[in-house]
């Protein structure tokens, strides 16, 4: 059996603590094109961001890009969900 966790990690945002965890989903959950994993944020009782890959490598790249763009402020909390801002 494959470990599902492909990455996971706790980290704070204005004060909330938050858990970014990259998965193997295996199975498909793409129509057009593959997707077998995903990256999700949670807070303390929600899910507030999704964003699904096709390979485990682009997986650990965008889990990283993730955490990057929250630190450079393209991606903020906005209405309790992070979302990509200009």
């Amino acid at each position: 059996m494959t470990e599902r966790y492909a990455k996971q990690e706790r980290f704070t945002y204005k004060g909330k603590k938050f858990l970014i965890s990259t998965v193997d989903l295996q199975v498909n959950h793409g129509f057009l094109i593959p997707l077998y994993y995903e990256t999700m944020i949670f807070n303390e009782t929600d899910s507030v961001y999704c964003k699904r890959y096709s390979t485990k490598d682009e997986a650990i790249k965008g889990h990283q890009d993730t955490l990057k763009s929250i630190k450079n402020g393209t991606l903020q909390l906005i209405d309790g969900c992070f979302e990509e801002v200009e």
